[in-house]
């Protein structure tokens, strides 16, 4: 597979999430491995490696030590009490006991954090013992702890997780059932403490040509790991030995025989009890091959191989290996493996043969699994194929028992799956696709015998197709297309039901009229799961966030609805975090997009009659996106429709439908042009804390007009209309309707300096039953000058930007300050006279060195001035 979103799967890094495109169904049957590495940066950690190398004509030897360890003392992100250490200390290599408290006790005098959750202790009467218990408040005098929070299973912790209105998660202590008197909740005030760790690995091997035919590679190990430096306690199982040794032959070389060939090999592999290896080494599913537990525990394991190849040119090829595994008496499996490749007159057939036989102290186990593959291609005279048609089956059939009994596993299974399939290359013509069925069947166990519990059928359709070129008319359309049904034959041996799955991607592309016509369109349908979100901000550096904080109960804790998007940089100190929940949920999703663009001179310049030049003024530009989501489950919401945006409350995850079309007159003319454009971008989504709908659309009209060389305006209008609803924060309801004019008059004698001048005005007012209003008159200069630089002795021009603007905002709002409504309508600014003024400085110091200083102030309201300077040096390498 590969990664890409016009591919097989994305990777979101930032939250750690992989998410398959519509090319790739995943369903129960699908088996994904991902490998991934990740630092645990709790401690600062050092590294070493060392090889050596001796390579000879005939033989190279070598010797590899990785060594990495970390530090005691030095700290990392985890930060460690004495009394932690003294924990770390006395657990030993056994980790899963390092817990320790995650109740923080405030300072006196420390004062409340307002962006931190905080509790205060109280004393609570449980099945006859008084014990304390962590209450949440945002009361200073009392909240003198924080918590951190574990994950415990349901019936092992005292707490659950509540939803408010606070920065972060919240929790309550339930009390205990109260005739067991064992606790209810899954969630306890306890850390799991992270030990520092150390690894060596020292590898000494060879490889030896014996002959022209014969090759040998040999290797041994030794392995030292302590998982706990804190503890001598375990340390005596730190080393540990592996080792392999692997022998080849070529039976038949080419000066014996050109038309066959033959190629033994044998391979021996030990393992100690204590081996640690640094990364897996062996094939990804080594484990389920050989039906391997993942409970079983650590043991000393002998691996034993050995294979027969054959081949014959222009025919095919067999290949025979057997392996025997063994674990330290508890477990011994052999494992045969066949494999036929046949190729004839455009036959393709290949076959395979996995069987495995194991037994041990604990179970014994039989798997097989045979796979067929056989296939027709059909060719032209000229040696190019046109359609290739074939069949595919597989089985896997997998009994496990426990010794001494005839009773199958749970963890048995048993399935049967057909595949037909046809093929077109599309090596010629416009065409190319493919078609496949497949039908499976699902067994699973009931006591001696296995019985079917499901039946699937799926479908799969793909292709493309291509027609035109040039200035004729260009069209290609790609799809990808799967079906699949589960039928749930007996509902006593799975906790499924039966449903249908869709999944497909139809894209289509077309230009026309020497490319005056372009239209592209994407649709997708699938399904999948989707984690429910919450947002937590945390402080950042003043100027380096996104978002600011306007404490409007003046109670000095910060919730999540007193948020908002900064509109002055010098109050971005807060950046949102998404946290994903482990509350996954199946949805339905369908995404749409969609454009459109007509530029009728492309077609007709220059416009030979009047009306053809009339219409080489106008040109038009669409966009339409659409992504809607919706729980599977839900009744009545159909899962193929995007234009459906009224999605029922009880069954919404998130839509978002965002569109702009633009009608330009004149565009990019040197005199004059003008644009009319409508957007809309709407959006419904369903968080932790609720229901939130939002939605900004509005009409701009737009003028540009070049009196001479120095002189242009510029005129905006436009209505907008901005709406917010939140199901939890009724105080940032609004629907906000907003007329808005902006001329403009800019002069520009030459390309050093520029002068502008604007006029802005603005009324707004909300709909709903509360009707506040603003009347906004802004005036503003804003200044340009790019002074061209003398070249140095060495050429290099020196280059300096100067940017000045000043603003005067009279603002009259009707409602109440400081609110929700008044920070959306008034963009950040007060009642009453508003000031704004900046000042920038850039400047090329050399090639690589630039500088930039730059100066804000303002006065908005009966607020103090707020003066803001920044300077900062970039080095561009």
């Amino acid at each position: 597979m590969r990664c890409g979103l016009d591919d097989d799967y994305i990777i979101d890094y930032n939250l750690g999430e992989l998410s398959f495109t519509p090319r790739r169904l995943i369903s129960k049957d699908s088996r994904i491995i991902v490998e991934f590495e990740y630092a645990v940066q709790a401690y600062l950690r050092s590294t070493m490696v060392a090889n050596l190398e001796r390579q000879g004509a005939r033989s190279r030897y070598y010797f590899n030590a990785y060594s990495e360890q970390d530090s005691k003392n030095a700290g990392g992100a985890q930060d460690l009490s004495p009394a932690q250490r003294q924990r770390l200390a006395g657990v030993g290599d056994d980790l899963r006991n390092a817990y320790a408290s995650g109740i923080d006790t405030l300072a006196p005098g420390a004062g409340a954090d307002p962006g931190r959750v905080l509790y205060k202790s109280v004393d609570t009467l449980a099945c006859g013992i008084v014990t304390p218990v962590l209450v949440y408040t945002v009361n200073p005098d009392s909240a003198r702890y924080a918590a951190r929070f574990t994950e415990v299973p349901m019936g092992q912790g005292n707490y659950v997780q509540v939803q408010t209105a606070a920065n972060g998660r919240v929790f309550r202590w339930v009390a205990p059932d109260p005739l067991s008197c064992q606790p209810a909740g899954n969630y306890e005030p306890v850390v799991r403490l992270v030990a520092p760790e150390s690894r060596q690995l020292f590898a000494a091997g060879t490889a030896l040509a014996l002959s022209k035919n014969s090759a040998l590679e040999a290797e041994v190990a030794l392995s030292n790991r302590d998982l706990n430096r804190f503890s001598p306690l375990g340390d005596a199982d730190n080393a540990g030995l592996g080792g392999f040794f692997a022998l080849r032959q070529t039976l038949l070389p080419a000066a014996v025989s050109r038309a066959w060939g033959a190629q033994a090999s044998a391979a021996y592999e030990f393992a100690g009890r204590r081996f640690a290896a640094l990364n897996p080494y062996r094939p990804a599913e080594f484990a389920r091959d050989w039906n391997i537990g993942v409970a079983d525990s650590a043991a000393t394991e002998h691996w034993l191989r050995g294979g027969l190849a054959v081949q014959r040119e222009g025919w095919g090829s067999f290949r025979y290996d057997f392996g025997s595994f063994l674990r330290q008496s508890r477990y011994d499996g052999a494992r045969h493996t066949a494999q036929l490749r046949w190729q004839r007159n455009g036959f393709d057939a290949s076959a395979e043969m996995n069987v495995l036989n194991t037994g041990g102290t604990v179970e014994r186990t039989r798997f097989a699994r045979p796979k067929v593959d056989l296939s027709k291609t059909f060719i032209n005279a000229e040696k190019k194929a046109l359609l290739k048609i074939g069949v595919y089956g597989e089985r896997e059939r997998n009994e496990r028992r426990y010794s001494g009994s005839d009773t199958l596993q749970l963890a048995s299974f048993w399935y049967d799956l057909g595949r037909l399939y046809c093929q077109m290359p599309g090596e010629r013509g416009p065409w190319k696709w493919g078609v496949s069925w497949m039908h499976r069947n699902d067994f699973a166990p009931r006591g001696q015998e296995f019985q079917q519990n499901t039946a699937v059928d799926e479908a799969n359709l793909n292709g493309a197709w291509v027609s035109g070129s040039g200035a004729k008319a260009a069209q290609s359309l790609s799809w990808v297309l799967a079906w699949r049904q589960l039928r749930v034959l007996d509902a006593e041996l799975t906790p499924l039901e039966s449903q249908q799955t869709y999944l497909g991607r139809v894209d289509y592309t077309a230009t026309a009229w020497k490319n005056a016509l372009a239209f592209t369109t994407g649709y997708e349908l699938g399904s999948g799961q989707t984690p429910r979100l919450e947002y937590n901000y945390l402080r950042v550096n003043p100027g380096e966030g996104q978002y600011a904080w306007v404490d409007r109960n003046r109670d000095s804790i910060l919730q999540v609805d007193e948020m908002e998007l900064a509109v002055f940089q010098d109050q971005a100190g807060y950046v949102r975090v998404a946290v994903t929940t482990p509350d996954y949920q199946r949805t339905n999703n369908v995404t749409l997009n969609q454009s459109l663009r007509f530029e009728p001179r492309l077609l007709w310049s220059p416009g030979k009659i009047r009306w053809q030049r009339l219409a080489t003024l106008f040109s038009t530009q669409s966009n339409l996106q659409i992504n809607r989501r919706v729980l599977a489950l839900a009744s009545g919401e159909p899962a193929w429709n995007p234009f459906d945006l009224a999605v029922a409350d009880t069954a919404l995850v998130a839509v978002s439908a965002v569109s702009r079309h633009v009608l330009y007159v004149n565009r990019a003319d040197p005199v004059w042009d003008a644009s009319l454009a409508y957007s809309d971008n709407q959006s419904r989504t369903a968080l932790t804390t609720g229901l939130e709908r939002r939605r900004l659309a509005g009409w701009t009209l737009h003028g540009r007009v070049n009196f001479n060389r120095a002189w242009s305006g510029e005129f905006d209008t436009g209505l907008g209309r901005r709406e917010n609803d939140s199901q939890l924060f009724n105080a940032r309801d609004y629907t906000i309707r907003t007329w808005k004019a902006a001329p403009q008059l800019s002069w520009q004698p030459g390309r050093a300096f520029r002068l502008a001048v604007t006029y802005t005005w603005q009324n707004s007012r909300n709909l709903l039953p509360s009707a506040e209003t603003s009347s906004q008159n802004d005036w503003s200069a804003e200044l340009t000058w790019n002074p061209p630089g003398r070249p140095n002795p060495a050429g290099f021009r020196a280059v300096t930007s100067l940017r000045a603007k000043a603003t005067y905002a009279r603002i009259a709002y009707t409602g109440i300050p400081n609110s929700a409504i008044a920070y959306a309508m008034l963009d950040g600014l007060q009642d009453g006279r508003n000031f704004l003024w900046n000042l920038s400085l850039d400047r090329q110091l050399s090639r690589a060195v630039q500088l930039s200083l730059n100066y804000e102030g303002r006065k908005t309201g009966d607020n103090r001035v707020v003066h803001v300077g920044r300077a900062q040096v970039r080095a561009v390498f």
